[in-house]
């Protein structure tokens, strides 16, 4: 598992010693059902049983939510813990010992030194708590009853007030044995030419935890017109903003029994949802949101809703954390707070019951971005219409589900008072030329802006059984990966996926558990688990599963070729412009190319052709198609 340096054989030990059955049954009432075991999902609301765990490959994967992986990846989503503390946790249950990995002198010294600078956060943080109550913190406490905040509240996020002289706690935590590098490097103190000084003062301070619940640094707000309004630690050997949540160790619980994350922006957001019963609310630290802070979300949630300012820059922290949390495979919602209003303000103004109503009808990721495509246009305009329609393609093209697109186009072009085979003909010419909306184009995909492309449900499955074909059959995993270059795979999990079997088969031995430890994306790991569940496959048949599908993902790549050569031609067509050279020789290559390759497993609609086959004889086979 990346990230650990215990030696791969104490692992494999450790994972050999437990029972997954056994460590998930204390979670999950499990039956058996023929090799497998049966139950509800931990990690989502269900009826059905969908939560299937195999002994005999060491995994687990629910068909419903697509959770999976190992034992390893289980506990490290059910408790939230990282990889290293489960395997602890594993390890002192199996009996193994698990050596030190802080064997060098380097490594001790480092090991110390964070210690250290845990110790001298949380003296920090009972100093703190303790000014709140003291004559001292009159102003902060007087600011929090007037935010509603009760003092269990306090209590239970350990709020606290840093006081306004320049030395206080560095006198403090001297006297009980910090040294001032330890100090410095916990964030507390800031050095200057004449000596030390407290880097928080006069300040309502609001420590931050990480997800096992050790205090790793402060947010601290000023009670006065003191800028900046907030002050963060600053980046420490504990401490990275951009790595932690705010009230996520409290709001674990309530985000796994909600199947759901509140995201709000600010720490007296999550206070006040705290206080209100909503206790699966989390914040960032003051910065964007972060791929790192989506992964902590999707250990224990599978969807979030996002309630931000509704101003400019909370429009745009919005539209960030959707790309980022769809990039990590977490489904996502947009509160449409009334304007001006924070979280905060809702609950004390509305109440909790017409704040939860707001969040209840979080508009889904395509009308949030409909919403705002025609929040500044006037649609009783030509060109207010093609501004939004033009905004809104980038999503509908991303949406991999046709029946869902399909409603949202009807649902769209009713709103914009044109017709919906007009709409649909924009999406296709969208799709075919790479159109792109231009400066309103709603951000969709991964972080970096870069949009996503549907992936139709034939070609996913192409992808899927080639790699069951790989997995069943290790010989092919080198062969394959070399015929597959590039990223014929149409999902970079898939990619992922497809390197992990390729280094597989160089490990005799080498199990599915092992295989989606391996794996450092979450939702590799549980595709991949899905994918293993039930390959039950033969062998023999690996080898031409895996040709046929190889053919199809071919023969996909060929036609997006094709066709956006074909949109490039009309495009200099509309333009009256002449064509690159060689554009039109390429075209008509590829076109002849298409025509006359087998259409097999390949072609768009293969289910006559599979119906022919059977007839004949029932020679060839399809499992791609």
């Amino acid at each position: 598992m990346a990230g650990s340096n215990i030696p791969g054989e104490i692992i494999e030990e450790v994972r050999n010693r437990t029972d997954i059955v056994q460590v998930i049954s204390s979670y999950v009432n499990l039956q058996r059902k023929g090799k497998n075991y049966l139950g509800l999902c931990p990690f989502h609301a269900e009826k059905t049983p969908s939560f299937t765990v195999s002994p005999d490959k060491g995994i687990f994967y629910c068909f419903g939510c697509q959770a999976g992986g190992s034992v390893f990846n289980f506990l490290m989503l059910r408790e939230g813990l990282s990889f290293p503390e489960v395997l602890r946790t594993l390890a002192e249950r199996a009996g193994v010992t698990i050596p030190d990995p802080e064997d060098t002198p380097e490594q001790r010294r480092r090991s110390a030194e964070r210690d250290r600078v845990h110790q001298a956060l949380e003296l920090a943080t009972a100093f703190y708590e303790q000014a709140l109550q003291a004559d001292g913190g009159a102003a902060a406490r007087q600011y929090l009853t007037r935010r509603g905040v009760a003092g269990d509240t306090i209590r239970r996020f350990r709020l606290g007030h840093s006081p306004p002289g320049w030395t206080n706690l560095l006198d403090e935590l001297r006297s009980r044995g910090c040294s001032l590098a330890e100090l410095e490097k916990a964030g507390l103190v800031v050095a200057r030419d004449a000596g030390h000084y407290d880097r928080f003062r006069g300040r309502l301070m609001f420590p931050i935890t990480n997800p096992s619940g050790k205090v790793v640094g402060f947010g601290a707000r000023a009670l006065d017109a003191e800028e900046p309004k907030y002050l963060n630690s600053p980046e420490t050997p504990v401490f990275s903003k951009g790595r932690l949540l705010y009230g996520y160790r409290m709001a674990r619980e309530g985000m796994r029994a909600r199947g759901q994350a509140l995201l709000v922006e600010g720490y007296m957001d999550v206070i006040a949802c705290h206080q209100a019963g909503l206790t699966h609310a989390v914040a960032s630290l003051g910065t964007a949101f972060t791929r790192d802070q989506a992964r902590l979300l999707g250990q224990v949630a599978g969807t979030a809703v996002l309630a931000y300012d509704a101003d400019a820059a909370g429009t745009g922290a919005t539209l960030r954390g959707l790309a980022i949390l769809r990039e990590m495979g977490c489904g996502a919602r947009v509160a449409m707070l009334p304007e001006g209003r924070d979280p905060d303000d809702c609950l004390r103004e509305l109440g909790r019951e017409q704040f939860e109503l707001l969040l209840e009808q979080a508009l889904p990721l395509p009308e949030y971005h409909f919403h705002l495509a025609r929040r500044d246009v006037d649609l009783n305009t030509v060109e207010g219409k093609v501004s939004a329609s033009r905004a809104i393609l980038p999503v509908l093209a991303a949406l991999d589900n046709e029946v869902e697109r399909e409603a949202y186009l009807e649902r769209f072009a009713r709103a914009l008072g044109v017709e919906i085979g007009a709409l649909t003909e924009d999406l296709v010419r969208y799709q075919r030329q790479g159109l792109r909306a231009g400066d309103n184009r709603p951000i969709i995909g991964d972080a970096t802006g870069r949009e996503r492309q549907p992936v139709d449900h034939g070609l996913r499955r192409a992808a899927e059984e080639l790699l069951r074909a790989m997995a069943t059959d290790p010989r092919l995993a080198r062969r394959v990966s070399a015929e597959l270059g590039g990223d014929l795979l149409p999902d970079p999990a898939y990619r992922e996926i497809a390197a992990g079997l390729v280094k597989a088969a160089e490990a005799p031995g080498f199990t599915p558990a092992q295989l989606v430890e391996t794996l450092e994306d979450p939702r590799a790991r549980a595709l991949a688990a899905g994918l293993l569940l039930h390959d039950d496959r033969p062998v023999s048949q690996a080898e031409r599963v895996a040709d046929d599908c190889l053919h199809k993902l071919r023969h996909h790549r060929l036609r997006q070729r094709r066709d956006h050569l074909q949109g490039e031609i009309r495009e200099h067509e509309a333009k009256r412009e002449g064509m690159r050279p060689g554009l039109l020789e390429e075209y008509l290559a590829l076109t002849k190319e298409l025509k006359e390759q087998p259409t097999g497993s390949g072609s768009q609609d293969s289910g006559e052709q599979r119906a022919g086959s059977e007839k004949r004889g029932g020679q060839a086979t399809h499992p791609a198609g």
